[in-house]
């Protein structure tokens, strides 16, 4: 109704709008244009002018006349005009490819589905348009707001939607048409931790006293949710079983109940984490004689009739009887905290012969353990209270973890050994040499991962066996004392002739305001090595000056990144992060770079973060 004006258009003087001609025949504007930009509940009318500064008074009273003109005076011949005008406008905007494609674009992200022109051409009814080669057809905006299109998906891809959805919201869908009144059974993975049944924002229970009152009702509650969800699914499979709840008060009928309410469903993995520990680690230090949960290992199905392939027990006793044979199917058992029964091990790899992981953590009783095994691919042993010795035969695997008393691994057969990772904290200072002598037995080794122990790397000896196949060297290290040497290092570089990565993380760290001169260090060269990452890096200078070596000596090098920040691998999956200092990013990280930039060879991508 108001349209446009530009003094160098070809209109001039005999534009349509009104507007445009008072502005064009009285010279008070170079150009306007009205404008009207739609949101989703709200919009924004206007008009945009460009004028000289002694025409603006006119220009804004010609805007405010023929804009206030609109509300009482409108002929049918402007109505008419500006629909016009409006199919014009919107047929040239995609006349030719460029346009053309920018529309396909932009109408699915503004409507969520493309609209052809006609459909939006004025004039014509809303439920229909003519179209000169098929007739009458439906209009989609209509048609979109008659339909529920996700109600219409598939169940196999509603079921991955609702799979997304804590706990507690995924109750509420029932509520949106008669269609979702039972949509939620098709879930085929149940999750019930505290986060999903009550939210990231709910307050914690004091789980310091099992007694206390708060403690008792948040359990109590927790119960009834998952009472009330397991009663009213209508399931016919579930695949996956994760609980993660407290278990205090002696009270085993709950856990009981839930896994008899599931386990004939299907289920293929099953997950307990139980008491506070996992939940609310940081109250805890130790766990009970009571906290722990007996497994029901007679409330499997039979053999025959099982599909459990992943079981994951936290806090538990898992003490099946000799002849027990319900995890003949079994892929992968990661055991946390759990005390285990001798006949258990000892026909585990008999029974689970198509068993590709196992994960043994805290684990406690273990006099005997034999991995006797084809089939096996992961192995982790960490911190496991096992007085006999170990003994692993697997001709397959190819990972390997392991923090404790080296010298009780007598046997060790893996000729396709691929990565090992070692805590060298739980390990004598005189058996290091034969643990890393022991590495190099491995031809097939590529990633070794070291948790390093600072009193025994001062003793390590100058020279060690070639790990000669090594492409990936890992070194979590915790200084001890403020005057560090990290030249230990180069007894590992010198070990690792084919090394192509070398990652290392540091801690305990702090910046030392004496520092001292860094040594020229030479003899030593590195012609595989092509990437280097230091972690917990603070600019001391026995750091600045391992850097320093590796720069000038390694003739392949690509990349070096220098990060303050240093995540500790704890084995299992599990890492402990810690903060760097706020001091690195206000001095000493331009500091550290320019230093290093003079030492860095061309070609070197110098990262500093």
């Amino acid at each position: 109704m108001l349209g446009s004006w530009n003094k160098s258009a070809g209109g001039g003087k005999h534009m349509g709008s009104e507007l445009a001609q008072r502005v064009g025949i009285d010279e008070i504007a170079e150009s306007m244009m009205a404008f009207n930009t739609n949101y989703k509940d709200t919009g924004l009318f206007g008009v945009y002018a460009v004028a000289k500064p002694d025409s603006l008074d006119d220009l804004a009273w010609a805007i405010m006349h023929e804009t206030s003109k609109l509300c009482y005076r409108v002929s049918e011949a402007d109505v008419t005009r500006a629909c016009n005008q409006l199919k014009s406008s919107l047929l040239l905007h995609i006349d030719g490819t460029s346009p053309a494609a920018e529309d396909i674009g932009r109408q699915p992200s503004c409507r969520g589905f493309k609209v052809q022109h006609q459909f939006l051409i004025p004039g014509q009814p809303e439920e229909c348009r003519m179209d000169s080669k098929v007739g009458f057809v439906e209009n989609p905006l209509v048609e979109a707001r008659k339909e529920d299109r996700i109600s219409q998906l598939p169940d196999r891809i509603l079921s991955i939607i609702l799979s997304k959805l804590p706990m507690k919201d995924l109750v509420k869908t029932s509520a949106l048409s008669n269609r979702w009144k039972h949509l939620w059974a098709l879930r085929t993975n149940l999750n019930f931790d505290v986060d999903s049944i009550f939210g990231t924002n709910h307050e914690r229970p004091d789980c310091s006293s099992k007694h206390s009152k708060h403690y008792k009702e948040f359990k109590l509650e927790f119960a009834r949710f998952v009472d009330g969800f397991l009663q009213n699914f209508q399931g016919t499979k579930i695949i996956s079983f994760k609980l993660h709840f407290l278990k205090h008060l002696g009270d085993t009928s709950n856990i009981n109940r839930w896994i008899s309410s599931v386990i004939g469903l299907g289920i293929e993995e099953l997950e307990l984490i139980l008491s506070g520990m996992t939940l609310f680690s940081y109250y805890h230090h130790g766990l009970l004689g009571d906290e722990y949960y007996r497994f029901p290992d007679w409330l499997l199905p039979h053999p025959s009739d099982s599909r459990l392939k992943h079981l994951h027990l936290r806090t538990c006793v898992l003490k099946p009887p000799a002849d027990f044979i319900g995890f003949n199917k079994l892929i992968t058992l990661q055991l946390h905290d759990v005390f285990l029964g001798e006949e258990f091990l000892a026909s585990l790899f008999s029974n689970c012969l198509l068993l590709q992981g196992l994960m043994l953590i805290r684990c406690k009783h273990m006099s005997l353990l034999k991995v006797f095994s084809t089939s096996l691919q992961n192995l982790v042993l960490l911190d496991c209270s096992n007085p006999s010795p170990v003994k692993v035969i697997a001709v397959n695997l190819t990972d390997f973890e392991y923090s404790g008393d080296i010298i009780k691994i007598t046997v060790f057969v893996a000729p396709f050994l691929v990565k090992i990772y070692f805590n060298f904290n739980s390990i004598h200072v005189i058996d290091m040499p034969n643990a890393l002598s022991h590495c190099a037995t491995f031809p097939t080794l590529q990633t070794l991962i070291l948790h390093l122990d600072p009193w025994k790397e001062k003793r390590l000896p100058q020279n060690m066996d070639s790990l000669r196949n090594l492409k990936q060297l890992e070194l979590f290290y915790i200084k001890a004392s403020k005057e560090e040497d990290l030249l230990w290092v180069l007894t590992y570089l010198n070990a690792c002739p084919l090394l192509e990565k070398l990652d290392i993380t540091l801690s305990g760290k702090e910046f030392h305001k004496n520092q001292r001169e860094m040594r020229n260090i030479c003899g030593c060269t590195y012609n595989r090595l092509k990437k280097v990452r230091m972690n917990g890096f603070d600019g001391n200078w026995f750091e600045m000056e391992l850097i320093t070596h590796i720069l000038k000596s390694a003739t392949s090098l690509d990349q070096v990144v220098i990060s303050p920040l240093a995540s500790f691998y704890l084995g299992g999956g599990e890492w402990s992060h810690i903060t760097p200092d706020e001091s690195w990013h206000e001095s000493r990280r331009d500091v550290v770079r320019k230093s290093l930039q003079e030492n860095a060879p061309a070609g070197v991508h110098l990262v500093v973060l």
